[in-house]
């Protein structure tokens, strides 16, 4: 898929202001401008977030119920709505997809950005992760956007199989950044992670 045709400056027909057809011109970088009324559209990050959370069994994924990449792996978590803080976004997604309802303790972790096609328009997101150890995970259950939950520990994680490539690169760095532990943990044979509960060594 070459995501070029999906992006606004190919979608953008009219100008949105005036009407006119074929004024709309992108400027190459992130502004469409309107050779009749002059007036501009700025393309602007939309922001989303995603929780790495680790559990006893492992991390916690999510099926994509819905398009795009419907069927694939991914993070709980989802867009920032208008007027949204991004801590109540990944509080709300996070109820929404597997009924995690109680207060926990989540970190910034870190972010990154991802070319995502939705109805046949691109938008460059703005995904914010944050980590979150969760011992009890006895009342989570799939909901919404989300098929069913899967915990997969580091190790046997697929990259392959995950839908997009900011979560894969930040998955990818918390494995690295907690290698260590990781490693102790599974040369144990434990199914405890807790002795680090801020995700890092």
């Amino acid at each position: 898929m070459d995501i070029n045709n999906y992006h606004p400056k190919e979608q953008f027909k009219f100008c949105p202001f005036c009407g006119t057809k074929d004024a709309f011109k992108f400027d190459g970088t992130k502004k469409l401008k309107c050779e009749k009324c002059e007036r501009s559209f700025y393309i602007n990050a939309a922001s989303a977030t995603a929780a790495i959370i680790e559990t006893p069994k492992g991390i916690l994924f999510v099926r994509r119920k819905l398009e795009p990449r419907k069927g694939m792996l991914d993070l709980p978590g989802g867009f920032v709505d208008l007027h949204e803080s991004v801590e109540n976004a990944i509080t709300r997604e996070l109820a929404e997809e597997i009924n995690l309802n109680e207060k926990v303790e989540m970190k910034f972790f870190c972010s990154g950005n991802n070319n995502y096609v939705f109805n046949n328009l691109l938008y460059v997101t703005l995904d914010i992760f944050f980590y979150i150890y969760l011992a009890n995970i006895d009342d989570l259950v799939a909901s919404d956007d989300a098929l069913s939950i899967e915990y997969i520990k580091p190790s046997k994680i697929n990259f392959d199989e995950i839908a997009f490539d900011s979560v894969k690169i930040a998955i990818a760095k918390w494995v690295e950044e907690n290698m260590d532990r990781l490693k102790k943990d599974e040369s144990n044979n434990s199914n405890c992670c807790c002795c680090s509960k801020d995700g890092n060594d």
